[in-house]
């Protein structure tokens, strides 16, 4: 499932899952640009700033990024 979302500055959106994933998509059309990985627990927070992206685990980890 979703867990978080957040919107980076140039409209793509961002998506934090309970699969340890973080997917980027298009904001202009829903296209899945890509998929994020480095986590290993449920990624439960995102926030974002203008040109990257933070995102939270529960694996106690924060991770840094690209927005682009």
């Amino acid at each position: 499932p979703v867990l978080s979302l957040a919107i980076a500055a140039n409209g793509n959106v961002f998506s934090g899952s309970g699969d340890c994933t973080v997917r980027m998509w298009s904001g202009f059309d829903g296209t899945h640009l890509r998929t994020l990985v480095g986590h290993t627990e449920k990624v439960n927070a995102l926030a974002a700033s203008r040109d990257k992206v933070y995102s939270g685990s529960h694996d106690t980890t924060i991770r840094v990024w690209s927005a682009t």
